[in-house]
This record gives C-alpha cells, sequence and structure tokens, in this order.
C-alpha cells in the first residue's frame, strides 16, 4: 500500500522499504545477510591479495558496495536524510548496477590473482 501513494521513486530510492512491505522480516533479513556476504567474502579478498595495491583496490571496492548499501538501508529506515543513493544490485539504475558489477568483477579479479605472486 505504501509504494502506491507515499514513498517517491518506490523502485529506486525507497526498494528496500517496498521489499520490507512485500516479502517482511524475511525479505529484509535475507536482503542484509547477502550484502553482510560480500562484505565478508569482499574483505577476505582483500586480506589475500598478493600486493598492497590489490589489498586497497578490494577494501575500496568492499566499501562501496557495502557503504552504498548501508546508506541506502539507513536512509529507508530514516536515520538519515534522503540521499538518492540506490541499493547495489537491487534497485532500478543503470549506471549504479554498471559500476557495482565492475567492482565486483574486479574483485573477482583480485581473488584468482592471489594464488599468483608477481615479482
Amino acid at each position: 500500500m505504501q509504494k502506491l501513494g507515499y514513498l517517491p521513486y518506490a523502485y529506486s530510492d525507497f526498494i528496500f522499504s517496498t521489499i520490507a512491505e512485500e516479502w517482511g522480516f524475511l525479505g529484509v533479513a535475507s536482503v542484509i545477510l547477502l550484502f553482510g556476504l560480500i562484505a565478508l567474502i569482499g574483505y577476505r579478498i582483500a586480506r589475500h591479495a598478493p600486493d598492497l595495491f590489490g589489498f586497497l583496490l578490494a577494501i575500496g571496492l568492499t566499501n562501496l558496495i557495502a557503504l552504498q548499501a548501508l546508506l541506502h538501508v539507513a536512509v529507508n529506515l530514516a536515520l538519515v536524510p534522503t540521499t538518492g543513493v540506490t541499493l547495489p544490485f537491487i534497485s532500478y539504475g543503470r549506471s549504479s548496477l554498471l559500476v557495482c558489477l565492475a567492482a565486483v568483477g574486479i574483485l573477482i579479479n583480485i581473488a584468482r590473482q592471489t594464488g599468483r605472486r608477481v615479482e
């Protein structure tokens, strides 16, 4: 009911509240759990990076996704003012999706380089 008349941009800026309305606690818990899992895997990739540049790059890309998700959830819970930040991988936003997919691709490349040390 909220998404039909009250929430502005229910498909992008307030997608988390739409998920909460339609899926309830299980939907919210699964979204938060999945973003926590993405952050955990990203930090693990950073810890095992072959060099300092890979470490810093993996930390930065993981923070890009995790902090964007955290900020989106905080906006939807009315803890911070509305910022227009989309929820990574879920919201309707092509440029945000492109940046997040590129970040995950680079993280995967860093993880693949873990076994090979370049000297």
